[in-house]
């Protein structure tokens, strides 16, 4: 990890919960801080008495919104790149 994204992750925590992550969690605090400041996936979940997931997939990518079906969530579907709908 680069010192400026170090520093962001820093800055993202009151002092005190800082000090608190590198004492209970040494060397693992930074990567830790790092990865809690990544945003969430996106999934939408289609409800299927008004479509189906292929035909959102469809329409998502009309409007050029990638979409990808998920394997574990038949009625759900992953946008890799958050974008306002």
């Amino acid at each position: 990890m680069g010192s400026g994204e170090s520093r962001i992750s820093e800055e993202s925590y009151p002092d005190w919960f800082w000090e608190k992550g590198e004492n209970e969690l040494g060397d693992k605090w930074k990567a830790i801080a790092q990865g809690s400041n990544q945003p969430a996936p996106l999934f939408l979940r289609v409800n299927r008495l008004r479509s189906d997931p292929a035909e959102v997939k469809k329409r998502l990518g009309e409007e050029l919104i990638d979409s990808q079906t998920v394997s574990t969530g038949l009625d759900a579907l992953r946008l890799p790149k958050a974008k306002c709908l």
